[in-house]
C-alpha cells in the first residue's frame, strides 16, 4: 500500500508539473475551449502511457544503454515542441475552431513520444519503483499515471479556457506569445538536462 500511494505522489508531482504537454493543454484550452481540448489532453494521456509501458517492459534500459539514442530525441523533440511553441504564439486570438489546426489525439500521443520530461519520468518512476519486467506493478504503475495525467491535462486545458474568458482581444495575443514562448524555452531547457 505504501507503494502504491507513492506512486500516486510521484505520479500526481510529475504531471501537474508545467512542462510541454500541460503548456500545450493550455494553449489548446484557451484558444479552442475546454471541450475541444479534450481529444489532445486523451492523446497525450494516452501517448504518455504506451511509452511508459514501452519503458516498463525494458526498452527503457536498451535506450539509457545507449545515449545516442537520447541525444536524437532529444533534439527532435526540442524541435517539435518549438515547432509547437511557434503555432502557439503566432495562433489567431478569434475562438474559431477549425479542424486542420486544433491539435488532435494522434498529436497528443505524438508530444508525449517526443517529449524529454515524458522520457525522463518514465524512466525515472520505472527504475525508482522497481518496475521494469513486473507486469503487475507496471499495470498498477500505468493505471495510476493514466489518472494523474488526464485530470492534470484536463485541469491545464480548463484553465486555459478560463483565462480567455477574462482576456480581450490584444491581451489574448500576448497570452499566445507567452505560452508558445514558455514551450520554446521549456525546449530549450530540456536539451541543456
Amino acid at each position: 500500500m505504501t507503494l502504491i500511494i507513492a506512486m500516486c505522489v510521484y505520479a500526481y508531482t510529475m504531471a501537474t508539473t508545467p512542462g510541454p504537454a500541460n503548456v500545450i493543454a493550455m494553449s489548446v484550452g484557451h484558444n479552442y475551449g475546454f471541450r475541444n481540448s479534450l481529444p489532445y489532453a486523451l492523446g497525450a494521456t494516452c501517448g504518455h502511457n504506451t511509452l511508459l509501458a514501452f519503458i516498463g517492459l525494458g526498452l527503457g534500459q536498451f535506450i539509457t544503454e545507449g545515449g545516442m539514442f537520447l541525444q536524437i530525441l532529444s533534439y527532435g523533440g526540442a524541435a517539435y515542441i518549438c515547432y509547437m511553441g511557434y503555432k502557439t504564439a503566432t495562433s489567431t486570438t478569434e475562438l474559431k475552431i477549425t479542424d486542420q489546426d486544433r491539435p488532435k489525439f494522434f498529436q497528443g500521443i505524438f508530444v508525449q513520444w517526443l517529449n524529454p520530461k515524458a522520457w525522463s519520468t518514465s524512466i525515472a518512476g520505472v527504475s525508482a519503483f522497481g518496475i521494469i519486467g513486473d507486469v503487475r506493478l507496471l499495470l498498477i504503475f500505468i493505471s495510476i499515471q493514466f489518472i494523474m495525467v488526464f485530470q492534470a491535462l484536463a485541469l491545464w486545458a480548463f484553465a486555459g479556457s478560463k483565462i480567455a474568458n477574462y482576456l480581450s482581444d490584444d491581451k489574448l495575443k500576448y497570452f499566445n506569445w507567452i505560452m508558445g514562448g514558455s514551450l520554446i524555452l521549456i525546449a530549450l531547457y530540456l536539451i541543456t538536462l
